[in-house]
């Protein structure tokens, strides 16, 4: 009958148009719809730079490879979104939700994150060289080889967060918290301001992290090169030495 025909029509249609998701060609559309929603969007390497994605709906959103450079992400939410090798250069991400986000490989140079929600985010290999990461919650994240030269991570929650092989050289620590954190070959120089918490067996030394196994190793070689400086002039080693 003709009415049925209207009803399979109209099922066709939102068939198709359930199919025809967010993208990078329509997504204005979303984001201009109640709630700012875009979640699941695919932006696969989509150019958004400087555009204003304040306060959207990203979660679970594909925006790896994008182009996002001085991008508006003020307040927005990324939560489970692929960030992965994107470009977020000089972004404005303050205060936004990326609990569980993919940002590998992400380029976040200059980028401000201050006070941004990172738990659980994976920024493994990611250049977050001069990022303002001033406040932000980082508990729990994978920072593995990360960039961090030059941070400025001041009263940043670092609690459990993985930085193996992160550098930190010239990075502002004031009052940040490292509990429980794994510094595991991390590089550090000149670091500016001091921690409010390190892990346990770690202290800052000249604005450098040193675990406390090395700092005895330091002293035991200074002690040792002494010894052995003073039994070939001759000399008598003083016994409180050892």
């Amino acid at each position: 009958s003709k009415m049925k025909k209207i009803i399979l029509i109209t099922m066709l249609m939102s068939a198709v148009f359930a199919q025809s998701d967010c993208n990078k060609d329509n997504w204005q559309e979303y984001y201009n719809s109640d709630g700012k929603d875009m979640s699941e969007c695919d932006l696969r390497g989509a150019n958004l730079i400087r555009a204003n994605l304040t306060d959207a709906n990203l979660k679970g959103a594909n925006l790896s490879g994008a182009l996002l450079g001085g991008t508006f992400l003020i307040d927005a939410n990324l939560t489970d979104a692929n960030l992965k090798g994107a470009n977020l250069s000089g972004a404005l991400l303050g205060s936004t939700f990326l609990r569980g986000a993919n940002l590998t490989d992400a380029n976040l140079t200059d980028a401000n994150l201050g006070g941004a929600f990172l738990i659980d985010a994976n920024l493994t290999d990611a250049n977050l060289t001069d990022a303002l990461l001033n406040g932000a919650n980082l508990g729990g994240a994978f920072l593995n080889g990360a960039l961090l030269n030059g941070a400025l991570l001041s009263t940043a929650n670092l609690a459990g967060a993985n930085l193996t092989g992160a550098n930190l050289t010239d990075a502002n620590l004031f009052a940040s918290s490292f509990i429980g954190a794994n510094l595991d070959g991390v590089i550090s120089n000149n670091i500016i301001e001091l921690p409010l918490f390190l892990p346990d067996g770690w202290s800052l030394v000249d604005g450098t992290l040193i675990e406390d196994e090395e700092k005895e190793a330091f002293t035991n070689r200074e002690l040792s090169d002494e010894i052995y400086n003073t039994i070939n002039e001759g000399k008598p080693i003083n016994r409180s030495k050892w």
